[in-house]
């Protein structure tokens, strides 16, 4: 009896750790929308989570993350104004994300 308890709490547990374990993949590249350039290292992110990553020389990225997680995804560059995306599962987002340039003012500098 005792045996048969352990053997199936360890197939539940086992199974549970499985299905909580499922893990899916954020990706695309993010371009600049006037000249159609990647954009790298842009900070790409899900809010409120440990979930992110930093675009590459080609502006790609990839976040691994739980399969179901749903939320606000923001991209964000100095020279570039941010953006949030909002998606209810992964396969809701975009493999293309287009970022506007952003001049930065700065004050003025006496020598």
């Amino acid at each position: 009896m005792y045996k048969r308890f352990i053997i199936s709490f360890s197939i539940v547990f086992l199974s549970a750790i499985s299905v909580i374990s499922q893990s899916a993949q954020i990706s695309g590249i993010i371009l600049n929308t006037k000249s159609g350039a990647p954009i790298e290292t842009a900070f790409v992110f899900i809010n409120n989570t440990s979930f992110g990553t930093e675009t590459d020389v080609d502006g790609k990225f990839n976040i691994e993350c739980n399969e179901d997680i749903a939320g606000d995804l923001i991209i964000s560059h100095i020279n570039y104004r941010s953006i949030t995306i909002n998606f209810s599962c992964v396969e809701e987002f975009p493999d293309t994300i287009r970022l506007e340039p952003e001049p930065i003012q700065l004050d003025e500098v006496l020598i």
